[in-house]
């Protein structure tokens, strides 16, 4: 989705987003470092049973080194994984 996103006619508009999301107090950005790799790949290997990518594991490793408890994403993973996902959580009814 990325690499869609990051094509010529969407580059302006991406470039944008990814550097809104990005700035705040509250937010950071992971740095790509071999070690969470490795454990991603092992999480990946050692799970199986679970219909997870790569990228998931690597969330999910990241995320139990922060420590994080919620998710924010759409993603069933997640919640399988021990967090609670933000976004499946209906929101109330306005009364």
């Amino acid at each position: 989705m990325a690499e869609r996103l990051l094509r010529r006619e969407h580059s302006r508009s991406c470039g944008r987003g990814l550097q809104a999301g990005t700035c705040g107090p509250r937010i950071e950005v992971a740095p790509f470092q071999p070690e969470p790799i490795d454990s991603a790949v092992q999480l990946y290997r050692a799970r199986p049973d679970k219909d997870w990518s790569l990228t998931d594991c690597l969330s999910f490793v990241i995320t139990e080194r922060r420590p994080l408890t919620e998710a924010l994403t759409t993603d069933g993973h997640f919640e399988q994984a021990g967090l609670k996902v933000v976004m499946l959580v209906e929101p109330p009814l306005a009364v």
